[in-house]
């Protein structure tokens, strides 16, 4: 992502995290600790009214030095029996990076295991955009500072209880890359509370997130995706987007079937409202030489999209001709 591109990306998300933080917090609440909301019987404690408690909607923090995580609920989306917004919130060390889903040149995808949980039919798991930085030569996918993963839950019982549990497995990189792990556990009513949810409430964080989840696109977004041998003999992906914005400097972040990561495609020429990149494949092709589905995640200032591709293997090099049969000896006389 170009210095501009980022600039933007920056301060759209400084826009909406500094309007979430004096929606959702107020003063000061953002330190609070998170096992102090709704605390029974205590008056004083943040997420209590008196003596009657708030409803808990964060977990406690969990992690190492390098990344704390915690899981957060959307107050607006809690009650009621109907499907759940929540969120699983990164906060990281200065220097400290935490990878997308698909994590680029190399590095480790979070993993969710929701074992253990109650009532809970289907999570989904959505993705806001990430970062491209380069680290020890890779380029890579991430997420710095501070990033929520916003989390669809759909109850398999309306009018029961949902119990949570969420096993956590990420990896944090700056130096040196560790593996770590969290485990939050929080319980949703199906009633609504007695009392209504104060300022601790996470809805409008979470939804400052699914702003930066890219929307999938039809119409007149068209992606076409072949599949080529070069003349070294490796493979590449030259990818064709149709679309009637105007793109400035997009960066596009690509996904094949197969658990490949793969670096950053070129933008190779550009003519009107049609665009091509190139990406070049490890090894014997990251999956290509198979075909398939392509996931092609576009961004270009606040345009942030998604799309599915096809692409079919590349055809097999001819094989080379055979050699001459050797001219027959002359008779002896």
């Amino acid at each position: 992502m170009t210095p501009s591109n980022m600039a933007q990306m920056t301060s759209l998300r400084a826009m909406l995290l500094s309007a979430a933080a004096l929606a959702v917090f107020g003063w000061g609440a953002a330190h609070a600790p998170a096992q102090a909301q709704g605390t029974p019987g205590c008056s004083d404690c943040p997420g209590s009214m008196g003596n009657e408690a708030v409803p808990v909607l964060a977990t406690p923090w969990s992690g190492d030095a390098s990344a704390q995580t915690r899981l957060i609920l959307a107050e607006g989306s809690t009650w009621g029996g109907g499907p759940v917004w929540a969120g699983i919130e990164f906060k990281l060390a200065p220097g400290y990076v935490t990878y997308w889903r698909s994590p680029g040149e190399g590095g480790i995808p979070p993993r969710f295991e929701w074992g253990g949980s109650e009532n809970l039919a289907l999570s989904s798991v959505r993705w806001p955009v990430p970062e491209r930085v380069t680290i020890g030569g890779h380029e890579l996918n991430v997420y710095r500072d501070h990033v929520v993963l916003p989390v669809r839950l759909f109850p398999a019982l309306p009018d029961h209880d949902l119990k949570v549990v969420l096993a956590l497995h990420y990896a944090t990189c700056a130096e040196v890359c560790r593996p770590v792990f969290a485990r939050h556990e929080i319980t949703i009513p199906s009633a609504a509370p007695a009392s209504p949810v104060g300022p601790e409430g996470f809805e409008e964080l979470i939804k400052s997130y699914l702003a930066l989840v890219p929307a999938t696109v039809s119409g007149e977004f068209k992606v076409l995706v072949e599949s080529e041998t070069t003349l070294e003999g490796g493979h590449q992906l030259r990818i064709i987007i149709h679309t009637e914005e105007d793109l400035e400097a997009p960066e596009l972040f690509v996904e094949v079937p197969s658990e490949t990561w793969l670096g950053a495609p070129e933008w190779v020429a550009s003519d009107g409202e049609t665009h091509s990149f190139v990406l070049a494949l490890p090894g014997t092709g990251g999956g290509a030489e198979s075909g398939g589905s392509i996931t092609i995640t576009l961004v270009d200032g606040d345009f942030i999209v998604e799309a599915i591709g096809d692409f079919e293997p590349p055809e097999p090099p001819e094989p080379p001709e055979p050699p001459e049969p050797p001219e027959p000896p002359e008779p002896r006389e």
